[in-house]
């Protein structure tokens, strides 16, 4: 197996989250409340207690008539209590307060905490909007009754832990609802400066799912959110130069190494094998079966001539007695028969005798297809004696034996058709013998030249099969060129008049007897026609080829007309199939993905925006945007630590990109430090864990004495947090 083989699974639970125990009521509480996860713990502490996904699900258990509330790992306990959860956040603002409530329930529960007295360290996004901030305020005091409570910036946080509080840099903060690029300056943020790019982590993921989809438009499972954003975070990886990697991309020996096949589970058919013994027994009953249907097919057919000769004796003598019977004496015979005049009479006649003549015909058809003689035989027949009434007159035969000459004309006719077509056969064997000869002779006595008029040949016929089917696509669409030219050629040859005889001065019509004559037959070809065409080409190439395989040196395999049209050397079964053996029939493949541009080109769009049709700057071309407002003392300090934090942060070689795509445009010799945070899911609980227990944090954060004062809007400014409205 070449690539990656990668089993996909049902997201599984990992057990339920335990309960912490409750410490003194002076150490804070720290919750990094993210759009994906929530992070809670004790301020000072290097870990965070609880770590789930950010949702909620009311689940009925339909069994036990109770519905229960299931919050963050616990909604994967039943499939579907995962795929009804929500989640508090609409991208990176909270709008579902009932969840947000459920979701802070479950982490003081978890904490162990009865009666909430500690005070509160929370995180929340860059310019968040002051309603939710002031909402969220009033539900921490009016319902948890809490101390106090301090916000702060995340990405800052992270910037604070990794790189220290007076420190200079910018932090680019890959979130999960969106990005944003922040800019410190002497420990102080620069807000007005600072930038948002509305792609994240659940936008990554989306985008993956949608290319799979698109990609797989017939796969017959679905791929669910979590199972892209898993392979999102595990697989994909940001590209050193993406013009150069994304162009080799579906090369064998790329795909040989980062293809990812995705194999989903599925249900293998279980075959019933039978003997060599009931095997024959099956088939020899359906060959019983199929004598049996033969059998009553000729009765029934039997029976069917039979009431039609009955019929048409029945007619006849009605219309016999047209000549004995008076006018209208015949005329009530005729209304007793169902006859209205002698014409319906007639009518019906004819029609029985046309249906006589044509099962006649079925059978003798039938009869040919019995017989098939062999060419030695059709040699051997004597004419006179296989058709002896061919040749008697129809005045010496009765009723059968006139039945009896047609049907021996119908089959000498064949007999004749048949001598034609050998005889013809004979002079094109013959003639085809001779020009093999006469190659053969050339290839021997001037091999380059016949080498040459075969690569020749080759090329030619290449060209004709490729025309073929242009022309049979084109012929489908009734609006297309060819389509418009071939009803043209119809409509002329349709508009010239017909001479039905020459007058004198005239000359005589010709057509026909020049080839060049007959060219025009081949603009009105059908698609039929055509198909039978590209065939005689494709077994003539086939021929040709078969002697260059052998005389050529430089004709090889790979040259051949199988090889240039094999689909698994196009770059569409190398996008969707990748390198890896695929069998139609086998159920295995038939549930693989494969995963191979897509883990460039998901990143990307971090850096290009608009391969996805985002019409703002990439995260660089923002860093760039910044440093241009700065002087070159202060673009130095800017620079030696730019920082990259949240979960897109962990796409391998993203330092490594950013700093080169700076380095491009720096002058020489900048302290250029571009590097991931330590840990970037944590590193922004971290963070203000570490600043919830500095005395700054006291100052800043607002009692209750000062909401009951002053309201849910009330906000104290400091460096880790929003600026003021």
């Amino acid at each position: 197996m070449t690539g990656i083989f990668h089993t996909i699974r049902d997201p599984s639970f990992p057990g339920h989250t335990p309960t912490s125990s409750n410490v003194s009521s002076e150490v804070p509480i720290v919750i990094d409340n993210g759009s994906w996860q929530l992070r809670a713990g004790w301020g000072g502490e290097k870990d965070p207690r609880l770590q789930f996904d950010n949702l909620m699900s009311r689940y009925r258990d339909r069994k036990l008539s109770r519905t229960s509330t299931l919050v963050g790992n616990d909604t994967l306990i039943e499939v579907g209590a995962r795929s009804i959860a929500r989640s508090p956040f609409e991208q990176n603002v909270i709008n579902n307060w009932d969840v947000m409530e459920s979701v802070l329930d479950y982490t003081f529960l978890k904490l162990g905490i009865e009666h909430q007295d500690h005070p509160i360290c929370m995180t929340e996004p860059f310019m968040n909007p002051t309603y939710s901030r002031s909402t969220m305020t009033e539900l921490l005091f009016e319902l948890y009754q809490v101390p106090s409570v301090a916000y702060g910036v995340d990405g800052l946080y992270s910037f604070y832990h990794n790189a220290g509080k007076e420190s200079s840099g910018i932090a680019i903060n890959l979130g999960y609802s969106s990005s944003h690029v922040l800019p410190v300056l002497d420990g102080q943020k620069l807000a007005h400066e600072a930038k948002r790019v509305s792609w994240g982590g659940a936008s990554s993921s989306s985008y993956l799912l949608r290319l799979f989809q698109m990609k797989y438009p017939f796969f017959p499972i679905k791929m669910l959110p979590s199972q892209a954003q898993s392979l999102m975070h595990n697989y994909c990886h940001i590209s050193s130069d993406y013009n150069a990697e994304i162009a080799h991309a579906l090369d064998k020996d790329v795909l040989s190494r980062e293809d990812v096949v995705l194999q989903f589970p599925y249900a293998e058919a279980v075959a019933q094998e039978k003997s060599q013994e009931e095997l024959e027994q099956i088939a020899e009953r359906k060959r019983e079966s199929g004598r049996r249907l033969q059998a009553q097919a000729a009765i029934k057919r039997k029976e069917k001539a039979a009431e039609r000769e009955k019929e048409l004796n029945t007619l006849q003598r009605l219309q016999e007695q047209s000549g004995t019977l008076s006018k209208r004496e015949y005329q009530r015979a005729l209304q007793e028969a169902g006859f209205s005049d002698e014409a319906q009479l007639k009518a019906q006649l004819k029609n029985v005798q046309s249906r006589i003549r044509r099962a006649e015909r079925d059978a003798l058809r039938q009869q040919q297809n019995q017989q098939e003689d062999t060419e030695a035989d059709l040699a051997d027949v004597d004419v006179e004696q296989a058709f002896p009434l061919v040749n008697v007159p129809d005045s010496e035969l009765d009723e059968a034996g006139l039945r009896q000459k047609r049907n021996q004309k119908l089959l000498k006719a064949n007999y004749d058709a048949r001598m034609r077509a050998k005889a013809d056969r004979a002079v094109e064997e013959a003639i085809l013998h001779e020009k093999q000869e006469a190659d053969e002779r050339l290839r021997k006595e001037s091999f380059s030249v016949w080498v040459k008029q075969k690569r020749e040949l080759h090329k030619h016929l290449l060209d004709k099969i490729q025309e073929n089917r242009r022309l049979k696509l084109e012929l489908n669409d009734r609006k297309s060129h060819t389509s418009q030219m071939r009803m043209k050629s119809l409509a002329t040859l349709a508009s010239e008049p017909v001479q039905k005889k020459r007058r004198k001065g005239q000359s005589e019509d010709t057509f026909g007897a020049s080839d060049e004559d007959w060219k025009v037959y081949h603009d009105v070809l059908n698609a039929e026609q055509l198909e039978d065409e590209g065939n005689r080409l494709v077994e003539e190439i086939y021929a040709l080829e078969k002697q260059q395989l052998e005389y050529d040196p430089l004709f090889r395999q790979e040259n051949t007309y199988d090889a240039l049209n094999d689909p698994k050397s196009t770059l569409l079964y190398a996008f969707t199939r990748g390198v890896s053996p695929f069998d139609p029939e086998s159920i295995a493949h038939s549930f693989q993905l494969h995963f191979n541009i897509e883990r460039l080109r998901v990143p990307e769009v971090l850096f290009t925006p608009s391969i996805v049709g985002l019409d703002q700057a990439g995260i660089v071309e923002i860093v760039r945007g910044i440093l241009q407002r700065h002087t070159q003392e202060e673009s130095d300090k800017l620079i030696k630590n730019i920082v990259l934090t949240g979960g897109l942060s962990k796409f391998p070689g993203i330092s490594k990109r950013v700093e080169n795509e700076l380095m491009s445009v720096l002058p020489v010799g900048s302290p250029l430090n571009v590097y991931s945070a330590s840990d970037p899911l944590l590193d922004a609980w971290k963070g203000a864990s570490e600043w919830s227990v500095t005395e700054e944090f006291k100052k800043i954060s607002i009692s209750r004495a000062e909401y009951q004062e002053k309201g849910p809007d009330y906000l104290k400014e400091h460096a880790f947090g929003n600026p003021l409205p």
